[in-house]
């Protein structure tokens, strides 16, 4: 294993982005309002329950194949899961954590927060993501790459 899938998989590495949405949580709540306060509390549900569903399918497809859904576990990794919601995201785990920070500036109106998301987001994309892809192109080879270029990161 290279040094990059070394260090993606440390223990502490992986749940820096858990760390990091529970913090964003936190402070999207206690933000200053600077006085623009536009909640819209049923967009802010509807956000939270597609959020759970993205949430869902992800573990989902892994359970199908009988494949793992830990990152730290790659070498369980059986298979290349690109079928569901995989299709049209390579990431809809991570997806649905910030659909649930989004939600969270919809139901608030805290619109500041989207700022957190911006880091939530570049940090994910910059660090635990651009780790995950090298892994899965080091063990899947030529098959994710062209998986790679078929479907976006995110949406």
């Amino acid at each position: 294993m290279c040094k990059n899938t070394e260090y993606l998989f440390s223990r502490h590495f992986i749940h820096m982005h858990i760390i990091l949405f529970i913090l964003l949580i936190i402070l999207i709540k206690f933000l200053p309002h600077f006085g623009v306060l536009f909640a819209f509390p049923l967009t802010a549900v509807f956000v939270a329950i597609l959020a759970m569903i993205v949430a869902a399918l992800g573990p989902w497809e892994f359970y199908k194949f009988k494949t793992t859904v830990d990152p730290r576990h790659l070498n369980k990794t059986s298979m290349l899961v690109t079928s569901g919601i995989y299709r049209y995201s390579r990431n809809p785990m991570y997806l649905s954590l910030v659909l649930f920070l989004f939600s969270e500036i919809l139901w608030l109106g805290n619109w500041l927060g989207i700022v957190g998301i911006v880091i939530f987001v570049t940090y994910l994309n910059l660090g635990q993501i651009k780790r995950e892809e090298a892994a899965l192109a080091e063990k899947f080879g030529k098959t994710y790459l062209a998986y790679k270029q078929r479907v976006r990161r995110w949406i």
